[in-house]
């Protein structure tokens, strides 16, 4: 670089040094001198010196003893370190080794590991020992960390033993597509063996076989928490005025303050507000917005505040997981316009009805949502002319939903409530009917699991076996190709409960029906592309025959012609030769 370095150290300490090590010791100074004259190039004079042995290393420490230049300012910052610091006095090398063990890269959620004393236990109140995935077999008694991508795998194995499978907390979704039984969510502690770091988790657990428990460690202390509700606050456009939505829209979290303030005094200021957001309902126009917030609140103020839900334009819910449900409310399938029209009207018609929840937007309009101890009185007036409730089902609250198959055409609600609580013991309400596969299916909904999956119904001297099955969850999209997912806590048009627990036997015969109606259906396909391809040959043979046929009809008539043609003489033609003669 054209600068010219002298290096000033006694030249025999390089000479011994040459003579021991064989190595050019005055080259590797002078160039470690030469980078640490300049500011960025500190890090590359340390690897200069890493190409010597440590021990002159530690003859080198002495000449470059800090990050800065020689001097009385490396000696002070030297001396300003505290004491406790591991790297001083050290060899700043050692600080930043470029050849230092990179840090382990967190595992796998199957290769963590529980703590000692996990709460999962069997049936007897023995702790169960934690297996690896590939450890698990037949014989094996346990508890296994496995993502749902390996849960049927598991199942494949049909251990003897009881093995529970720990999974990270699974949707609702997921449980109503499955054919297991899910429990949780429970918290349990891992701990990752490459980091040695450990994590809280929610987590779901499924018992392939055997039964299990839960049971925490006693506990160190013990008080009681009061009890905290979360509630949806939203505000539509189309239900107030505009000079209302726009107060509102300047300061939504203030408003909506003062709105709990005024209908819950007592609890004002237990009440946080917070979570605003500002979107547009599926069902509305681009020019209908929707202001939402949360409010976390004392649970004793949320019976008060969702029996207000409607007044005055703001609507109130509970913040719910998507797929769930309220345990002491329902939605009522009436529903009105959404607009202040509507509301008004549906304010008139609850007028004097006791067990009244509020009133909730739905994906199909205004509804009313009514209070489940008072949920047959709410009925009676609200639906008085409805065939599918009559006084055996008027007070069910429907929590689980389950397509019943095997009906004929024409049976009516009255029949299939009638079948069905002497069938199973319990009254049903049919919320729709349609077809599957050719076959005439009611859903119903029923307040407790029913334990019967399989009955026979004798209906106009014919005998027609009902087939009972979780009905599937399906999220509702927005009819645009792209499914969306509905939103957290947002209300369904009609209850819809996923099961907690299947037949297996039954989903299996489903399954296996509905394969061999998608076999059918591709043997069809094949059949039908087999008999336009045969079609398609034997109509191009007839094309090539004919054209063979017209090609060979040309030909004959070129040497008919070229045949008849006589020769005659003209001046064009030269004369023909003559035969010499001796």
């Amino acid at each position: 670089v054209g600068i010219q370095v002298h290096y000033p150290g006694p030249l025999h300490e390089a000479s011994f040094l040459r003579s021991i090590h064989h190595v050019d010791v005055q080259r590797v100074l002078t160039n470690a001198t030469l980078a640490w004259q300049q500011p960025d190039m500190h890090q590359a004079a340390y690897f200069a010196m890493r190409l010597l042995p440590w021990h002159i290393l530690q003859v080198l420490k002495g000449r470059f003893p800090d990050h800065q230049a020689a001097g009385g300012a490396g000696e002070a910052k030297a001396a300003a370190k505290p004491k406790g610091n591991p790297h001083s006095g050290a060899d700043p090398l050692m600080a930043h080794d470029p050849w230092a063990k990179a840090a382990a890269a967190s595992s796998r959620w199957e290769d963590l590991k529980l703590e000692d004393q996990h709460p999962f236990q069997d049936s007897k109140g023995d702790q169960l020992r934690q297996y690896h995935r590939l450890q698990t077999t037949t014989s094996t008694k346990g508890v296994v960390l496995a993502t749902k991508q390996f849960l049927p795998e598991l199942v494949k194995l049909n251990p003897k033993q009881p093995v529970v499978v720990i999974l990270p907390l699974i949707d609702q979704q997921t449980k109503a597509n499955s054919n297991l039984i899910f429990h949780g969510p429970f918290e349990v502690v891992l701990e990752d063996r490459a980091t040695k770091a450990s994590y809280k988790r929610v987590v779901s657990a499924v018992a392939i076989y055997g039964e299990f428990q839960y049971k925490l460690r006693e506990p160190t202390c013990e008080f009681t928490m009061s009890e905290i509700a979360e509630l949806v606050l939203e505000l539509d456009s189309r239900l107030v005025q505009k000079q209302e939505f726009d107060k509102a829209k300047d300061n939504p979290i203030q408003y909506f303050r003062q709105y709990i303030t005024a209908a819950a005094p007592t609890h004002a200021d237990q009440v946080s507000v917070y979570g605003f957001r500002r979107n547009r309902h599926p069902t509305s126009s681009r020019d209908d917005d929707q202001l939402q917030v949360i409010a976390k609140l004392p649970s004793a103020a949320r019976t008060t505040l969702l029996s207000i839900s409607g007044q005055q334009g703001t609507l109130l819910r509970d913040f719910l997981d998507s797929g769930s449900q309220p345990i002491d409310a329902s939605v009522i399938p009436k529903f009105w316009e959404v607009s202040q029209k509507g509301l008004r009207e549906l304010s008139i018609s609850i007028e004097g009805v006791k067990g009244i929840a509020g009133a909730i937007l739905t994906r199909r309009g205004l509804a009313i949502r009514a209070w489940t101890s008072s949920i047959a009185d709410v009925r009676r007036k609200l639906l008085p002319n409805d065939a599918r409730l009559n006084d055996t089902n008027m007070a069910v609250v429907p929590r689980f939903m389950m397509d019943a198959a095997g009906w004929p055409p024409g049976a009516s609600p009255a029949d299939v409530i009638e079948s069905v609580t002497k069938a199973v013991s319990q009254a049903p309400i049919p919320t729709k009917t349609f077809r599957s596969a050719g076959v005439h299916t009611w859903q119903l909904g029923f307040q407790t699991l029913p334990s019967v999956q399989t009955f026979t119904v004798k209906i106009n001297g014919a005998l027609h076996q009902i087939l009972l099955t979780p009905a599937p969850f399906h999220s509702k999209g927005n009819g645009k190709g792209k499914q969306r997912q509905p939103k957290k806590g947002s209300p369904k048009d009609e209850p819809h409960f996923p099961p907690t627990a299947t037949s297996i036997a039954a989903a299996s015969a489903q399954q296996d029906k509905k394969r061999i109606d998608q076999l059918e259906n591709r043997f069809d396909s094949l059949q039908k592309q087999v008999t336009g391809i045969e079609h398609k040959q034997s109509s191009l043979e007839s094309k090539l025959d004919q054209r063979f046929n017209d090609i060979g009809d040309t030909l004959r008539q070129l040497v008919q012609l070229s045949t008849n043609r006589t020769h005659e003489a003209s001046g064009d033609t030269p004369p023909p030769k003559n035969q010499r003669t001796a």
